[in-house]
């Protein structure tokens, strides 16, 4: 049996509750900001996230600054290509296809 109730006291309800919730949120937020191992573990925190971005930063301006490697095999395709030179097998696209797909789910 199904119990339908107002939806002014079901509104009512929720939000008692989640003035509820935010008060013993910020009450334990209080209480941990109080400590200095709060107050050094953010400073930890601060300095790690800081740290990685410079190590991402560098990396990004490392691979950026790479040349590509593909460049001369993409012009010599480019160049079979417009010369009508340029044969793939339906089949072979397919087979390929398939083994990537197998390897990307880890099976074989």
């Amino acid at each position: 049996m199904k119990v339908n109730q107002n939806p002014q006291i079901s509104k009512a309800n929720e939000t008692q509750s989640h003035h509820t919730q935010r008060s013993q949120g910020i009450r334990k937020f209080n209480e941990a900001s109080k400590t200095s191992d709060v107050r050094a573990n953010e400073a930890d925190v601060k300095s790690d996230i800081s740290l990685k971005a410079k190590e991402f930063a560098t990396a990004k301006a490392v691979a950026d600054s790479a040349p590509d490697v593909r460049e001369a095999k993409i012009a010599e395709l480019r160049e079979r290509i417009r010369n009508k030179e340029y044969n793939v097998k339906p089949e072979d696209i397919a087979e390929r296809m398939v083994r990537d797909h197998m390897d990307t789910l880890g099976v074989r």
